[in-house]
C-alpha cells in the first residue's frame, strides 16, 4: 500500500495449503487507515513490522496481533483499544527498548512482551494504559522496567517469565482486572 490507502489484512492460508499467511514489512510504511481483520484460522491476523516504520494517518482497527521488534517508529493517529494485541520481541542487540514515546500509542488492549534475550529491557517513557491484558510471556527472559511511569491495566496481568518492575513511589500502577 501506499499514503492515502486503506489497507484491510485477513488471516487466511495460501491457496492449496494449510500455512498461514502473516505479512512481514519490507520497507516502511504509510497508510490512511488500516484494519486487521478477526482471523478465519486457529492463528491470529498479524503483521510483523520487523524493524520497519508504520504511519496510520488516520485509524488502526486492530483485532489481531502487531509484532513489533522496538526500535520500529510507530505513528498511529487514531487506535482502536477495544481489542487487538501488540507484541514486543525485541531485536537481541541488548538495548533498551521504549515501549511509549512520542508518537507511539501509549493506550493499547492487549500488550505482550515476548523476548527471550534476556540482555533486553523494555521501558515507557510515557504512561500506559492497557485495557485488556499486559503479559510477560513464558518465552521472555527480557526485563519490563515500568518504574518511572503510571501504569493503569483495566484488565490481568500476567507475569508468566522475565522480570517486571513496578511503578515507583511517585507513580502508581493500577490493577483492574
Amino acid at each position: 500500500p501506499i499514503a492515502g490507502d486503506t489497507a484491510e489484512l485477513n488471516n487466511g492460508t495460501y491457496s492449496g495449503s494449510n500455512v498461514d499467511f502473516q505479512p512481514v514489512l519490507v520497507g516502511d510504511v504509510t497508510v490512511l487507515n488500516l484494519t486487521l481483520k478477526p482471523s478465519t484460522s486457529a492463528t491470529e491476523t498479524s503483521l510483523i513490522l520487523d524493524g520497519h516504520a508504520l504511519t496510520v494517518t488516520g485509524t488502526l482497527s486492530n483485532e489481531g496481533d502487531i509484532f513489533v521488534k522496538g526500535a520500529e517508529a510507530i505513528d498511529i493517529d487514531t487506535l482502536d483499544i477495544d481489542s487487538g494485541t501488540f507484541t514486543y520481541t525485541g531485536d537481541n542487540s541488548g538495548a533498551t527498548v521504549t515501549i511509549t514515546s512520542g508518537a507511539r500509542p501509549g493506550e493499547f488492549y492487549n500488550l505482550v512482551i515476548q523476548d527471550a534475550n534476556a540482555s533486553d529491557t523494555f521501558n515507557l517513557d510515557e504512561d500506559l494504559t492497557v485495557h485488556g491484558s499486559l503479559t510477560l510471556a513464558a518465552t521472555n527472559a527480557a526485563t519490563a522496567d515500568f518504574s518511572m511511569n503510571t501504569v493503569t491495566l483495566e484488565g490481568d496481568f500476567d507475569l508468566e517469565a522475565g522480570t517486571f518492575t513496578a511503578p515507583g513511589s511517585a507513580e502508581t500502577f493500577t490493577v483492574g482486572g
